[in-house]
């Protein structure tokens, strides 16, 4: 019973603070620490909340308030398979970032198969933080380079509108000539 309360008790803190839910004990006390020092930097630097758990397969993780948010989840299937999967909510955009995140996971696999999940963890949370920052200057750059497009498409509607006047005029003076020769 005690035990019960003690795990809703952590479960709760640990929904409220987006922090590291280490219910497998993964994680040593500094891992721990420097975890939560990155989940806050992220949640700083980018508003983005971060949920690290450690899960016996077959649990889930729901979030309470789903926006701005990644979940790391390490699933342990037996005491030598682990299974990692990260959650992005929609308004992240993460789509388009698949295959930078499958390269970042690539590379940090070798400390999950060495136990180091610390490591891995916080490896993981140093290549999202840059993916997340790659992401940020992308849309920066799509939002600054959309003025010059309206700038553009106004040059090219006036451009044409002046060609189009020109060939009135023209039109019209041959009229005129036309017309003087005829009489």
């Amino acid at each position: 019973m005690i035990r019960r309360i003690f795990s809703a008790f952590i479960l709760f803190t640990t929904i409220i603070s987006a922090q590291v839910n280490d219910n497998l004990n993964l994680f040593s006390e500094d891992d721990k620490k420097n975890l939560a020092i990155k989940v806050e930097e992220i949640l700083e630097k980018r508003e983005i909340k971060v949920y690290i758990n450690t899960l016996i397969e077959g649990e889930g993780f729901q979030l309470v308030n789903p926006e701005k948010s990644i979940v790391l989840n390490i699933n342990k299937e037996n005491p030598e398979t682990q299974r990692v999967q990260i959650n992005f909510t929609q308004d992240l955009n993460m789509e388009e970032k698949e295959e930078e995140i499958g390269l970042l996971l690539d590379n940090v696999e070798q400390f999950i198969k060495s136990q180091q999940y610390g490591t891995y963890t916080l490896e993981t949370l140093n290549g999202l933080d840059e993916i997340l920052q790659e992401q940020i200057v992308e849309e920066v750059q799509a939002e600054s380079t959309f003025p010059y497009v309206k700038i553009m498409i106004g040059i090219m509607i006036i451009f044409i509108c002046l060609t189009i006047v020109k060939i009135i005029f023209k039109i019209k003076r041959m009229k005129k000539k036309f017309v003087k020769k005829t009489n």
